[in-house]
C-alpha cells in the first residue's frame, strides 16, 4: 500500500468465476502510511531513504529482509547479502517480486537463543511487481508462509540469515513506503479526442535523479501498454522505437527517439507528446520538445495536452465542481441553495448522475412501464424514447452521447437521442452485477459481483458495441461490497468489510498494491455501514488524497468523508437552520 504521489502536469489494479472462491485468507487491515502533500511531491524522491539491514532483534532482521528488496533493481542484490554471511543466489529480475501483506502479528520468533532463532512470517500474496513497474495479478497459492533460520557467535552481534528462500518478495508495506504511482498514459482506441488512459506503473523513489527516472518511465512506455490493458488501448509510438537521450533545462525536457527500427512511421506527434507529457508528469508551465531521428518535430508548453486527460483538473466544473446532491421524497436537493439541479422533481425520480462539468444530468425515474431514463439540462429533462428497463440504476457518461446503464443487472450503453441500447460483451459471470463505475476515461469499467469488487478494461466499436475485457478482483479480502467509485485515476473507493478491522470505507489501487481503510468511518461512529457513495475523481494535479467530495448515504442520512474524518452533511431548513441532511442516492459533479 502506498499514497499516491504525481510529481509534477500534473500536477497532475483473474476471471470472476475463479476468484469467486478462491478464499483469501484474511491478512487484516493494511497500516496507515502518512499522505505527502501535493506542494512536497518534488521532495518524495530520495537517495537517502533510511537503509534496511540486520539488527541485534531477529524478528526485527526478518522484517528487514522482507522489504530490502524495494528500491532499484540494480543495487537489489547488495542490499539483500547484507543479511547473509555470504553472497547468495536471488530470484532474476524476470521472475518478478511477490508483494506480501503481513498478517497481523507479522514476524514471530518460534524459538531463540543467545546464537540461534527461528521466526515464521506468514501473509497472503496480492500481487507480483516486476521489472516494468507493474504489479501484476498472482497465481497459485497466494498463502505465504515461510520459517527464516538466524545464527550470530555473540549476543552483542547482528543476526544473519541461514539459506534465505531464492525467490526474492516485499513486504507490502514498505513496498508502500518506498514506491510512487506513477502511470503510463496510453490513447484509449476508437477516439478521436486522443482520450488518454493511465496504465499504473510504481517507480521507486530512491530514483531521485530526474533524468534517470524520466528515462526509465520512457523505457516502459516504449514497451507498450500492460496486457491487461491493451485491448482498450493502443500508443502513438509504434513497435521497436527506442530512447536515444533525454535532457532536463530550466525550461523544460527534451526528449530523443529513434525511429531506425520502429514497425511504422513515428508521425503521431501531438499524441506521442501528450503521452510524454502525462507520463513523465511534467508541469503545466513547462516547454516539451519531441525530437525523432535528429530531427525537432514538436515543441509546446505541457499545458497544450492538459485536454488528453478526462480526470477533473483542479479547475473543472468551476464553481460547480463541489456540489453535493442528493435525493429527498422524489425532489433533488442541495447543501449550496442555488445549485442549478436544486429542486429538481420529475415524478417517480430513483437516481441521477451528472455529466462531467455538471451540464446536464441522467435521472431514473419509475414509470408505468419500468424505469427510464430522463436527460438535460436544469430545468429541461426529458424523457430518453424507446428505453425502459424493469430494472435500472447507476447512469454513467461514456461522452455526450452515450450512457453506461445497469440494466436488469447487466452493463447496457444507450445511446440517449434515440434510446437505441445494446448489452456490453462480457464474459459469462456466476453472480449478478450489482453496482457499476466507469472511469473518467471511460475505458475501464469498476463494478460490484457477489459482494465483490472487479475492474475490467472496456473497449468500443463504430458500430455501437461494447466489449469488456478480463476482469480481476479490487480489494482481495474486502467482501460484502455494496457500492465502488473512482477516487483517484487509478484507485477506487468501496463500502465493505475487511475481516478484523471496523472500517466500512477503503481506498484500492486497482492493482492492488494500495490498500487503506478511510478512518472515522466505523459503524460505532457512523452507526451503521453506508449503502451508496458518490466521489468526484480526485484530480491528477492535486495531492493523494481520497478524490472529493465523497458522500454516503447511511440509512436515510447523507455524510460527507474526508481522508480521516466522517460527519453528516449539514444544509439550512427553510428557517435558515443547520440541519443534518436527510435523503439517499447521493451524487457529484463528475
Amino acid at each position: 500500500m502506498t499514497k499516491t504521489i504525481r510529481p509534477g502536469l500534473v500536477v497532475a489494479g483473474i476471471a470472476v468465476a475463479l476468484l469467486a472462491g478462491c478464499g483469501l485468507p484474511a491478512s487484516g487491515p493494511a497500516t496507515t502510511i502518512e499522505e505527502v502533500p501535493r506542494d512536497s511531491a518534488g521532495d518524495s524522491y530520495s537517495d537517502s531513504l533510511p537503509s534496511l539491514g540486520p539488527t541485534v532483534d531477529a524478528e526485527e532482521t526478518v522484517l528487514n529482509f522482507l522489504g530490502a528488496a524495494a528500491g532499484d533493481w540494480a543495487n537489489r542484490d547488495e542490499r539483500l547479502n547484507k543479511f547473509v554471511r555470504s553472497e547468495a543466489t536471488w530470484s532474476e529480475s524476470s521472475a518478478g517480486m511477490p508483494l506480501v501483506r503481513l498478517n497481523s502479528d507479522k514476524a514471530t520468533a518460534t524459538s531463540s537463543s543467545t546464537t540461534s532463532a527461528t521466526v515464521e512470517v506468514t501473509g497472503t500474496i496480492v500481487g507480483v511487481y516486476n521489472q516494468y513497474g507493474q504489479v501484476k495479478k498472482a497465481s497459485g497459492d497466494l498463502k505465504y508462509s515461510r520459517e527464516f533460520t538466524l545464527s550470530r557467535e555473540y549476543s552483542s552481534d547482528h543476526w544473519h540469515i541461514d539459506a534465505p528462500p531464492e525467490q526474492v518478495v516485499i513486504d507490502e508495506e514498505i513496498f508502500g513506503n518506498r514506491y510512487l504511482a506513477q502511470p503510463l498514459y496510453f490513447p484509449a482506441t476508437s477516439d478521436t479526442t486522443g482520450t488518454l488512459v493511465p496504465d499504473l506503473r510504481w517507480i521507486p523513489k530512491s530514483l531521485s535523479d530526474t533524468g534517470v527516472r524520466y528515462e526509465r518511465l520512457l523505457d516502459w512506455l516504449l514497451t507498450g501498454p500492460s496486457e491487461w490493458l491493451e485491448s482498450s488501448v493502443s500508443s502513438g509510438i509504434p513497435t521497436g522505437t527506442s530512447r536515444e537521450a533525454i535532457s532536463v533545462n530550466d525550461d523544460g525536457v527534451v526528449v530523443e527517439i529513434s525511429a531506425r527500427s520502429a514497425t511504422s512511421p513515428v508521425d503521431k506527434y501531438e499524441i506521442i507528446s501528450a503521452q510524454l507529457a502525462w507520463t513523465l508528469g511534467l508541469e503545466s508551465d513547462q516547454q516539451l520538445t519531441l525530437v525523432v531521428d535528429g530531427r525537432e518535430q514538436l515543441e509546446s508548453k505541457v499545458s497544450d495536452w492538459a485536454k488528453y486527460n478526462r480526470a477533473p483538473g483542479r479547475e473543472d466544473g468551476g464553481e460547480d465542481r463541489d456540489l453535493i446532491y442528493y435525493i429527498q421524497n422524489g425532489v433533488i436537493k442541495s447543501a449550496t441553495r442555488d445549485a442549478p439541479f436544486a429542486g429538481t422533481a420529475p415524478e417517480g425520480l430513483q437516481e441521477a448522475a451528472l455529466e462531467p462539468g455538471g451540464g446536464r444530468m441522467a435521472a431514473v425515474v419509475f414509470t408505468e412501464i419500468g424505469r427510464s431514463l430522463m436527460i438535460g439540462a436544469p430545468g429541461e429533462l426529458e424523457r430518453v424514447d424507446d428505453f425502459s428497463a424493469a430494472e435500472l440504476s447507476d447512469p454513467q457518461w461514456i461522452d455526450r452521447s452515450k450512457l453506461l446503464v445497469l440494466a436488469n443487472g447487466e452493463p447496457t450503453m444507450v445511446r440517449v437521442s434515440t434510446g437505441e441500447s445494446v448489452k456490453v460483451s462480457m464474459s459469462e459471470l456466476d453472480s449478478t452485477i450489482t453496482a457499476i463505475s466507469l472511469a473518467p476515461d471511460s475505458r475501464r469499467l469498476a463494478f460490484v459481483a457477489d459482494g465483490r469488487t472487479y475492474v475490467a478494461p472496456i473497449s468500443y466499436t463504430d458500430d455501437f458495441s461494447a466489449k469488456l475485457g478480463e476482469p480481476q478482483r479490487v480489494g482481495l479480502n474486502v467482501t460484502g461490497v455494496r457500492d465502488v467509485g473512482w477516487s483517484q485515476e487509478t484507485h477506487l473507493v468501496m463500502i465493505g468489510l475487511v475481516p478484523d478491522a471496523e472500517e466500512w470505507l477503503w481506498q484500492v489501487s486497482i492493482d492492488n498494491a494500495y490498500q487503506q481503510q478511510v478512518e472515522g468511518t466505523k459503524t460505532s461512529t457512523t452507526g451503521a455501514i453506508a449503502d451508496s457513495l458518490s466521489v468526484r475523481c480526485n484530480s491528477p494535479q492535486r495531492s493523494p488524497a481520497i478524490g472529493q467530495p465523497l458522500v454516503v448515504s447511511v440509512g436515510n442520512s447523507i455524510a460527507r468523508v474526508y481522508t480521516a474524518s466522517y460527519s453528516p452533511l449539514q444544509v439550512e431548513d427553510e428557517d435558515g437552520n443547520e440541519v443534518d441532511a436527510i435523503g439517499n442516492a447521493p451524487f457529484v459533479t463528475g
